[in-house]
């Protein structure tokens, strides 16, 4: 079996189309399932961020070209006919025309799939690098495919590897140190917009971890003025210390949206929360004032039409990342460190991922001489039963072993010695170490 990757994300594909490529985080192991029955697979498990959706899959390869159930080198229809299964699902469940996915999706197979996903894990192919949220997003992922039962021995081990290295890469590297996230960038964002928040009103949409984060920062910069909207009116209250004030519905920011200067939003709606209407009817009620709109959801929460509108300003999560870019210089220095660790454990699950494709010939090997030995040794008890001499009976079974095991390997050598197969003559000597 191999482990290959389809994905799409922040670098290949911009949010109008990852929007439209998106996984509802409450249907995500009913997905697991239809897409591991539509496209075949053994195994299958779905990355599903803001800035990626990335499907990992094992599958076995049973062509003509291997006969060991890896990856073949060459082409092969099995692997090609699964792969357009998995495009056809994405297509499928996306908002777009058919076929038009293809052009933003990359692909890797067996180490290339490992060193990508350790990389993710690890906040080094993050718009942010190094920042800490995609790890537990990744750990998400796995504990998904193993609710759907998509997840078995080939992906469990892949991602206990994966979350080992992160591990080791945040540790040694010190690479999520002083993190930077999406939201302290919005944060950023903010204070590049206005010198100050105290007389500054911001309404937060939603109440994940983004918001979560963005709410921190805010009370960090003594800005106790803002509200906090969700479905769930509990989780709202949480984030504003059950400040019943600050507390709002989804249906009750309409009537706040004149008053405010601020709104960053983060659900996962599949719906828009803010209308371009909206948006209009607040800004007729306050003009000559600025609206900051920071939209870090995908699917994205606010129409993105509102741009039209005079004195809104409305940026989304892409439009980010050049404030990200300005982070860089010090933590690429911290990501070679990070990539050399993430090459001992790419090594590491390779050699595993070897052993486990030929466990069956292993076995069979084994089994195949187990047979041989007590077929012989039955044959030797049965004649010192009948009084045969034990020392020759002895001498005989292991000369009679000796030749059953080296038959294949001696008629294999002779071959090779006549046809002058020289690279297989060098794998018997190896194998035999002569």
């Amino acid at each position: 079996m191999g482990v290959l990757l389809i994905g799409i994300n922040h670098n290949t594909a911009p949010i109008e189309v990852r929007e439209c490529v998106n996984f509802n985080p409450k249907s995500i192991v009913t997905d697991l399932s239809s897409l591991q029955n539509q496209a075949n697979l053994a195994e299958v498990a779905i990355l599903n961020t803001c800035n990626r959706t990335e499907i990992y899959y094992g599958v076995e390869c049973q062509c003509q070209q291997n006969r060991n159930k890896q990856l073949c080198g060459g082409k092969c229809s099995q692997l090609d006919k699964v792969r357009s299964n998995i495009v056809n699902y994405l297509d499928d469940c996306s908002k777009l025309p058919q076929g038009s996915i293809q052009p933003f999706l990359y692909e890797y197979q067996n180490n290339e799939t490992v060193r990508h996903a350790m990389r993710v894990a690890s906040g080094l192919n993050s718009m942010v690098l190094g920042e800490p949220q995609i790890l537990g997003q990744m750990k998400q992922c796995y504990q998904d495919a193993i609710k759907a039962g998509t997840a078995k021995k080939v992906l469990f081990r892949l991602f206990e590897t994966i979350f080992s290295s992160a591990k080791k890469v945040r540790t040694e590297t010190g690479i999520g140190k002083e993190p930077i996230s999406i939201a302290s960038i919005s944060i950023k964002m903010i204070a590049q917009f206005y010198t100050s928040l105290e007389d500054k009103k911001t309404i937060l949409i939603g109440a994940g971890e983004t918001i979560r984060l963005v709410s921190q920062h805010i009370k960090s910069l003594s800005s106790t003025n803002y509200l906090v909207a969700n479905r769930n009116i509990d989780h709202a209250m949480e984030l504003v210390h059950s400040d019943p004030k600050r507390a709002l519905t989804l249906t009750q920011v309409d009537e706040h949206l004149a008053q405010a200067d601020v709104i960053i939003s983060c659900t996962a709606s599949d719906e828009r929360i803010l209308s371009v209407e909206k948006i209009k009817q607040a800004m007729a009620q306050r003009p000559n004032k600025r609206l900051l709109l920071i939209d870090l959801a995908v699917p994205r929460d606010i129409d993105p039409e509102v741009e039209e509108i005079a004195q809104v300003y409305l940026y989304t999560i892409d439009d980010l990342n050049g404030i990200a870019q300005a982070s860089l210089t010090n933590r690429q220095e911290k990501s070679k460190e990070a990539d050399k660790i993430i090459e001992d454990y790419e090594h590491q699950f390779m050699h595993w991922l070897n052993i486990h494709n030929h466990a069956d010939m292993i076995n069979s090997l084994r089994h195949e001489g187990e047979r041989s030995r007590e077929e012989l040794l039955q044959k030797y008890i049965k004649k010192i039963q009948q009084g045969e001499n034990v020392e020759q009976s002895i001498e005989k079974f292991s000369e009679q072993l000796t030749n059953k095991l080296l038959h294949a390997p001696t008629i294999a050598l002779r071959k090779a010695a006549e046809e002058g197969d020289e690279k297989k003559i060098e794998i018997i000597r190896d194998l035999y170490n002569i």
